[in-house]
Order: structure tokens, then sequence, then C-alpha cells
């Protein structure tokens, strides 16, 4: 090996194969609030033939120098991850003036939170909070740092339910729909996800202000933005969110929140309406309500600049200064952040260049992100097996007073067959008036079929009752006959009791049949003939 280094260069890679056996010649990158990083990496090595086992996977840190601060440490902008693709290029090896061959490699750079884009998962969680939900699926992979900082008040969620759903893309709702916004902390050994809700934006690492470069023909010695441009754009001005909730039937919930507009007239005429809202009462829904407006006024105005400010990094603020329109002096939040940077390592003055796209908001913005990650829809009914406490050895009947029943689920792996399995669960019938109507409520052991309002996993209703091969009909080989059969219950003790009301159709042989396995009553009021 050689004896070229990394040291003295604008960027640079460390990582588990040992000092500068890659060089990091480019970078590509983007940044964004509440989404993973992702930076595609231009690398050299005189290895022609890294194993591919020691790199993939592997934590690294990529580090970028501001202007003159080549011996400063503290001007050094870190980005830690690990790599998710590495490739082998068939390029032809460099050969340098010493008559050094350098290969070429190609890796992609993200953070553990990644990984959770490989995990797909069915299961159910309940009487839990979004964040206790996150923070259960983010420490099963024990890899990823985390810490939230929340200053609002996140509701417990009665029922929530992953269904064939990557795990990261189950928590991305989550996050969005509470308006709790993440970025990345980098240091130069870890990188740590940061899970806010707060208005507040902590400032830029190494870069609290930016200077706007006035004078272009001249080369400063600092890192400034070349280039800045705002964007303005008509939005919703209210949205308004209905539901029904059938414990209390008698009024529809509602919740509405109003904000600004740039369009003509009045917020009002721009109205989103969304039904279900899926709220459990109208504090929650108010609070949803502002949490999508807030994720629309926050794209309202953006302003765009280009510029070599190296330590910008997406979810951080900075305050600009002397831009070529006064008025556009001030803080901002930035949201997006692409860089763009090439080391030309082969060069004896070493020569290189760093570049960035970026996108902001102002700071004073509170910044929501948009619920873009969809909801899994159910395509169509399941089945289920009617679960109660105690499992199949515990209460035959377990229902509340509206006639609801717990299920397992066929997917759900984690579930334990007992009351624990699901929320409670109406069962549909075919009339249903205020005390009267029909009663026919499934038991213990029974396969059901359960379909989901308006495709919502979170939202089951049972629609009917099938048999199976334990489970047989009453009448079986005897297709001719027709009738209810119930069984006699006591408690979690097998009898073999039943009432039956049995019609025979078979001809010449037609029957009416009633069984009452104890007593049979009739009562007329007026006449019977």
């Amino acid at each position: 090996m050689g004896t070229w280094t990394q040291d003295k260069r604008i960027m640079a890679i460390n990582t588990p194969l040992g000092k500068d056996v890659l060089l990091l010649a480019g970078i590509h990158g983007q940044e964004y609030i509440s989404q993973p990083f992702s930076f595609d990496l231009e690398l050299v090595s005189e290895n022609k033939d890294i194993s591919f086992g020691d790199i993939i996977g592997k934590e690294v840190t990529v580090t970028i120098r501001s202007k003159g601060s080549l011996d400063n440490i503290k001007d050094i902008r870190y980005i830690h991850g690990i790599i998710a693709r590495f490739f082998q290029s068939t390029k032809p090896a460099t050969k340098t003036a010493d008559n050094s061959l350098f290969y070429h490699y190609e890796a992609t750079l993200v953070p553990y939170l990644w990984l959770l884009t490989q995990r797909m998962n069915s299961r159910i969680f309940q009487k839990k909070s979004v964040p206790d939900i996150v923070r259960k699926i983010i420490e099963e992979k024990q890899f990823i740092k985390y810490k939230f900082e929340l200053q609002g008040n996140n509701l417990e969620r009665e029922y929530c339910v992953q269904y064939q759903e990557t795990d990261f893309n189950f928590i991305s709702r989550l996050l969005e729909e509470e308006g709790i916004r993440y970025y990345f902390k980098h240091g130069d050994k870890n990188a740590t996800l940061i899970l806010s809700d707060k208005i507040d934006n902590p400032p830029c690492p190494k870069q609290e202000t930016a200077q706007f470069l006035v004078d272009k023909t001249e080369k400063p010695e600092t890192d400034l933005i070349f280039s800045v441009e705002r964007t303005g754009q008509i939005i919703p001005g209210k949205f308004s969110l209905r539901d029904f909730n059938y414990e209390l039937p008698q009024k529809h919930r509602e919740a509405d929140t109003t904000g600004k507009t740039h369009g003509p007239g009045k917020p009002e005429q721009y109205e989103v309406f969304e039904f279900p809202g899926r709220f459990s009462d109208n504090n929650a829904g108010k609070a949803f309500a502002k949490i999508k407006m807030e994720s629309h006024e926050a794209r309202a105005m953006i302003l765009e600049g280009a510029g070599d400010c190296r330590a910008f990094t997406s979810g951080y603020s900075f305050e600009l200064k002397e831009a070529q329109l006064k008025k556009l002096d001030g803080k901002y939040l930035i949201t997006l952040v692409e860089h763009l940077a090439d080391s030309d390592l082969f060069s004896d003055k070493g020569g290189s260049y760093y570049v960035n796209h970026f996108q902001c908001i102002p700071a004073n913005t509170p910044y929501r992100p948009l619920q873009i990650t969809p909801k899994p829809v159910m395509r169509g009914p399941q089945t289920a097996i009617v679960v109660g406490p105690g499992g199949n050895k515990g209460e035959e009947i377990n229902i509340d007073k509206l006639g609801r029943v717990k299920v397992q689920f066929h997917w759900d792996r984690e579930g334990k067959n007992n009351d624990k399995s699901s929320c409670w669960i109406r069962v549909a019938q075919t009339w249903a008036g205020n005390q009267w109507g029909a009663q026919f409520i499934p038991r213990t052991g029974h396969e059901v079929v359960v379909d989901f309002l308006d495709g919502d996993p979170d939202r089951p209703l049972i629609t009917g009752s099938v048999y199976h091969e334990q489970n047989k009909l009453p009448y079986e080989g005897e297709s001719t006959k027709t009738g209810i059969k119930s069984k006699s219950y006591q408690g979690n003790k097998s009898v073999t009791g039943f009432n039956e009301l049995r019609f025979e159709d078979k001809k010449d042989k037609e029957e009416f049949y009633i069984h009452a396995q104890k007593d049979f009553k009739m009562e007329v009021e007026n006449d019977q003939t």
C-alpha cells in the first residue's frame, strides 16, 4: 500500500477497514426533515478486492471541513451512519504519478433508522400512545440511538394496528398524524435520532449564521450563501373533521381549525373536509385538525438557496444576513439540504469543491410533517377466532353491554388467544333497534367474518360466522333441513343441552320441530288459531 491519505482534504471517510483503506472521492447526498438521510459516496482504494462482508452494514463516519479549517477540528461536519449498499465498479483503475493503482467503489450511507424499511410486520398495539409505540419499535433495533423532545399531549390510542406494513412506514404515518418531526444529531462516533414536536428549533451546529455573498468576484475564506429565492403558494385555509362514535350516537363528533391562505377570499373558502376523522373526542379532533393545518402552513412560504455552507443540516435553524432583499434577512429552519462535493484526490494542489442546495422556512413557523405515508387498506373481509379470558378453557361467552366480542386474528403472532387479543368488536345483526331486534352472539372458539369500516384495520366489524372442520354444521349431510340450534351454557363447563327450531323440507317428510331443553313457554296476548 502507498502513503495516500485523506488528511488535509476537504472530506474524508473513517471505516472499520482501517485508516485510509478507503478514500472518499465524491459525495452526493440528501437530508430532509422526517426522512432518513442518504449519501451516495464515490470511493477509491488500493485494495482491488474489498470484502463486502467487511463493509456492508458497518458504521462509518464522513467528515466535511469548512473553508480554512483543515487544522481546526471544531469546524468539522460529521455524518455518521451505516453502509446499506456497496458497489465494486468495473471502471479501470486510476494510475497515479507514483504508479499507485486505485480501484473504484461506490457506497450508500444511511442512518440505522433506515433498517426499519427492511422489516415488515402485522401486529396490534392497545392502550399505548404514539411515542410508546415508536419507542417499542425503535428499541427492537438496539443500535438506534434516539431522544424524544415533546411538549404536546400525545393521547393513548385504544387500538392501533400495523398490518403488512414496514416498521418504518408504520412509525412514519403515526408520527405524521401526531405532528412529530425527526432529524439527526451527528457526532464522530454516532448519530442520534431526535423526535420533536417543539416550536423552537436548535441552531445549526457550527453555522448559526450564514452570510450572503455580496461580491461574487471575491474568494471568501468562510462558507457563504450564493443565491436565495422565495416561493409562496396557496394552501388550504381550513380543516374540518367529522366522525361517528357508536358509544355516543346521538351526535356526530366534529372538529375544525382555520389557518391562513395566500389565495383570494377567506380561509374558509379553501376548506378540506375529512370523514372519518379518526378521533375519539372533540379535543383530540381539534388537535388533529390543527396538526393538519400546520403541516400545510409550513409550506406556504419556502426559501430556496445555494451556497457552500457545509454545516447546513436539516432540522436545524440559522440566521440569514445581508441577503439581496433585506426583508429576507432573518432566522430560518432548514428542511432540506442536497450536498455535492468532489475531493479531487489525485490533484497535487488538493483541488476540490463543495456546493449545496437547500430549502428552509421561517423559523417561527411550526413545522409539521405532511401526512403522506399511506395507511394500509384492508382489501376485503377476513376471518378470526372469538376468544375470551382463559383462552380455550375459559368462559364460553365473553361480551360487553353492546354485545361486542374479542377475536384472535390469524396473522397476529403476538396475541395470546385471550381477552387481550383485540379491542371489543361489534357484531352485525339482522335487526338492531332499542331493546328489540335480533341477538346472536358468537361464542369463544367460533370462527367469524371480520370486515373493516372504510378498509381501516383499526375499525373492525364482525359481519357473520362460518363453520370449519371442528365447528361442524348442526345438520351435517342433511341438506333439506333448515333451522336454528343453540347450545346450553354453564360458564366454562361443557354441557350438551340445546334449544332448537327446525324445518324439514324433504318431500312427504315435511316437519316443523321445536325443542326446549327445559321449559317451553308461549305467550299470546289476543288470539291463537
